[in-house]
Parts: structure tokens; sequence; C-alpha cells
């Protein structure tokens, strides 16, 4: 088991917190790597691989224009993609990648 994965676990679940994820580059590993993990529905809520700009836009309301501008590489996208899952999955905390 993924040691960081598992302290994510620890600290989520001891303080009745909540994730979700938005990946794009890594996609879907860090879901899986959550998952894979007993219990992991005591706090993982849920996550999307957007891997297109196009999905990124539609479901986790990325800035199409900026996105275009950066090629979707870019800190205010990620951030774009957290809030997104935020709203998704009505979550506490968000990664995305």
């Amino acid at each position: 088991m993924n040691s960081i994965a598992y302290e994510i676990k620890e600290l989520l679940v001891t303080s009745g917190k909540t994730l979700a994820t938005a990946e794009s580059i890594t996609a879907g590993h860090l879901q899986s790597m959550l998952t894979s993990m007993s219990g992991a529905s005591d706090f993982f809520q849920g996550g999307i691989t957007a891997y297109q700009r196009s999905i990124k836009v539609k479901l986790l309301d990325v800035d199409d224009l900026f996105a275009r501008e950066h090629n979707c590489v870019h800190e205010v996208i990620a951030v774009q993609m957290a809030m997104g899952a935020l709203s998704m999955f009505e979550s506490d905390y968000a990664i995305s990648t």
C-alpha cells in the first residue's frame, strides 16, 4: 500500500472529511491508488479523469480561453479542476493533476 495514500486516508477518516479527485495527466492513477485501500468509501467521494480540454471545460468549469492559451498546463487550470471536483462530488477537499 502506498504510504502517502494511507496517510491521506488516516487524516480524512479521523477528521470525518471527504476527498474527490480531478485527474488529467495521471489518467486515473490517483483514484486507483486511493480506492485500492480497504475502507476507501469512508472518505473518497469519487473522481473524474478529464483528459480532453473540452471535458475539463464542460464538466469541471475550467476557463476555455485560459486553457487554450496554456494548453491546459497551468496552476490556474489545476485549481479550477480541483474546484470543479469539489462541487461535482460535494467533497470537503479535492486533489487535481
